[in-house]
């Protein structure tokens, strides 16, 4: 949930919920914020709205909505996913492919902090993801 700002009770939108006082707007647009930390794309900044439930990382441009270029072998061809669950952003791993997640071997299934350094194989790059 992003807060926009506040308002008074008959000035909400449509799309608003109130929470002791406060108006709270509901973004549906940005679930999760993935920038890349390094490499030829740094800065650059992708956002998902909350109906792409699947966010696979790898090289193969058939499979995955993050892609690395195909040299970069230290990615895997479907490297690992982000699965949206209950509204909370897990990990998928391929069971075969090294990703860290703030410098500590991620798990499969699990749930990322809402600010993550993922490193996505070993000294292959680095996303920071937003959720």
């Amino acid at each position: 949930m992003a807060v926009a700002g506040t308002a008074k009770a008959d000035s909400l939108p449509s799309d608003s919920l109130l929470a002791t006082g406060y108006c709270l707007r509901y973004s549906s647009f940005m679930p999760v914020r993935i920038t890349f930390a390094d490499g030829d794309r740094a800065g650059h900044t992708l956002d998902y709205a909350d109906d792409v439930d699947r966010i696979a990382i790898g090289r193969d441009p058939a499979k995955c909505r993050i892609v690395f270029p195909p040299d970069l072998v230290a990615v895997g061809r479907e490297h690992c996913a982000l699965r949206l669950v209950v509204g909370r952003y897990r990990l998928v791993l391929s069971g075969v492919h090294a990703v860290l997640v703030n410098g500590t071997p991620a798990r499969d299934d699990q749930e990322l902090p809402v600010l993550a350094t993922v490193q996505v194989g070993v000294g292959g790059p680095v996303l920071q993801v937003e959720t």
